[in-house]
């Protein structure tokens, strides 16, 4: 069916210019760890040489304190190994059926290190305690709804929460934060594209002392059945070159 073909090839392609901007927000943080790892190691490696060189000198450096500098460049490089394992499970299809917290999990990864670089923080909560939150929407959909609403709300030092309530049926994603500071709106066009398969993006700014997103799934199931039979699901092969 050339329509569902079409809403397939479009979710694919802001999917495509969502994750350029993720891979543009991470790649600060990235540089900056890689720094952390190389001034860490280097202290390490000059302190070791100097004791190499001066035996006998007085006082000795500290095997204790030199040992703190490793510490702290392995916590960098665990950091980064969970960063780069996120970016290559978004750069994957995503599998069906969508499921909201198994495609919530990379994305909370990486926008947490990119609400840390820039001094706020994301926090996952959810009453369901992480069981599986199956939705009917296709999952390339649902995954850009994730992420479209995570970059709209991560930023700017906000402290973001992130809660799935999984006791809904369909579950539902709502966002909140603290703070006068408003949300970057979401993309119009990524609100269409996911609402035509049935998830809704919604903004609350009627108040100015805090702000939220929610995502629904409700229509989706709707969506579902009214597709033919056939309907390809995730963008299969473009979201493979995503990163």
């Amino acid at each position: 069916n050339g329509a569902t073909t079409a809403s397939g090839d479009r979710l694919a392609a802001l999917w495509l210019a969502m994750s350029q901007r993720i891979a543009g927000r991470t790649a600060h943080e990235v540089k900056n760890a890689l720094n952390a790892v190389a001034v860490n190691l280097e202290v390490v490696r000059s302190r070791l040489a100097r004791a190499a060189a001066e035996p006998d000198a007085t006082p000795q450096p500290s095997p204790a304190a030199a040992a703190r500098f490793a510490d702290v460049a392995s916590t960098q490089l665990e950091a980064l190994s969970g960063l780069a394992e996120a970016m290559l499970t978004l750069a994957r299809a995503p599998r069906e059926p969508a499921d909201v917290q198994q495609l919530l999990a990379p994305l909370a990864v990486v926008f947490d290190a990119v609400a840390r670089s820039d001094g706020g923080s994301l926090r996952l909560s959810g009453s369901d305690g992480g069981a599986a939150a199956p939705v009917a929407a296709p999952s390339l959909a649902v995954r850009l709804a994730l992420a479209a609403a995570l970059d709209a709300a991560v930023g700017r030092g906000r402290a973001v929460t992130c809660a799935v309530d999984g006791t809904s049926t369909p579950p539902r994603v709502y966002l909140s934060w603290l703070g006068a500071v408003p949300a970057t709106a979401v993309s119009a066009d990524v609100v269409a594209a996911v609402g035509d398969c049935g998830v809704t993006i919604a903004p609350d700014d009627t108040t100015s002392a805090a702000g939220a997103i929610t995502i629904d799934f409700d229509g989706a199931s709707a969506a579902a059945a009214a597709a033919p039979t056939g309907r390809p699901r995730g963008g299969g092969g473009p979201s493979n070159q995503d990163q």
